[in-house]
């Protein structure tokens, strides 16, 4: 998307490493035109940078699904009051915890953010992961995209060796996950979404649908729809009508069956 390409991937998170073994999900990003830097940085990414994804219940005491399984394509549409553009992921809590699972969603632009703000930093071994002054990142700052990577200087190169990480994490863009599932016999295992399918009163909502690692999809709706300020999912059968939703502004019959034609042929 624009100047980078994405990755979305979970991994041992280093940060937590004094306070025992966890899997953090993330987002990187690297530049479409990075060729590597110069001399013993030959071949290697210059641009990589990478960022937490946070998929919880919100609270005092934070319940996390820290395990992304799946992502879907950029979704773009209007949500609530405004434009954004989407990704859509599932993500489940580890296989040895309480069995859980949710649907949280990103903005591009939340994501773009973190990487513009502070990098994180260990500076000694059993010191805690903190934010870097700002007054100690080299210009030009690491991450950004150049004409010639082979160009960039060595302090550029050094302090993005060790600082690969971003401080913020990516926050769901709707507050909360659109969808939760815990102490099931199932997982939520992959994740496809048709955008911004119109209702034959007029709204706008995205269908998603949910493969779960026993075999079965789930069809969801997310009611965030152009004229609604407050979001959650409406769960439809096909051939039946969604019931009324007070709190989304959902109407009988607004959930569109007719997006099962269109998610025909799309994989899991």
């Amino acid at each position: 998307q624009g100047d980078f390409v994405y990755f979305f991937f979970r991994e041992t998170a280093v940060e937590f490493i004094n306070c025992g073994k966890a899997v953090f999900s993330r987002v990187a990003r690297v530049c479409k035109w990075d060729k590597g830097g110069p001399h013993r940085f030959k071949n290697r990414w210059t641009t990589y940078l990478k960022s937490r994804l946070n998929c919880s219940m919100p609270g005092d005491f934070p319940f996390y699904f820290d395990e992304i399984q799946s992502a879907s394509t950029l979704v773009e549409g209007r949500y609530g009051n405004g434009n954004a553009k989407l990704i859509y992921a599932v993500f489940t809590t580890s296989t040895n915890a309480i069995a859980g699972s949710a649907i949280c969603a990103f903005s591009l632009q939340d994501i773009a953010d973190t990487f513009e703000g502070n990098f994180k930093e260990q500076s000694g071994l059993n010191s805690n992961w903190l934010p870097v002054n700002p007054s100690k990142v080299p210009d030009p700052r690491p991450g950004s995209c150049h004409n010639d990577s082979r160009t960039l200087p060595d302090l550029t190169l050094n302090f993005k060796k060790t600082h690969s990480l971003m401080d913020e994490n990516v926050p769901t863009f709707f507050g909360s996950p659109l969808l939760s599932r815990v102490s099931t016999v199932y997982r939520f295992t992959a994740i496809a979404v048709d955008s911004q399918i119109k209702t034959p009163g007029g709204k706008t909502y995205d269908v998603i649908f949910v493969g779960t690692d026993h075999g079965k999809i789930i069809k969801t709706v997310n009611a965030e729809s152009a004229d609604s300020s407050k979001k959650s999912l409406l769960g439809c059968n096909r051939g039946n009508r969604c019931p009324a939703n007070e709190r989304t502004g959902a109407e009988p019959g607004d959930c569109p069956d007719h997006a099962i034609r269109h998610a025909k042929g799309r994989k899991l």
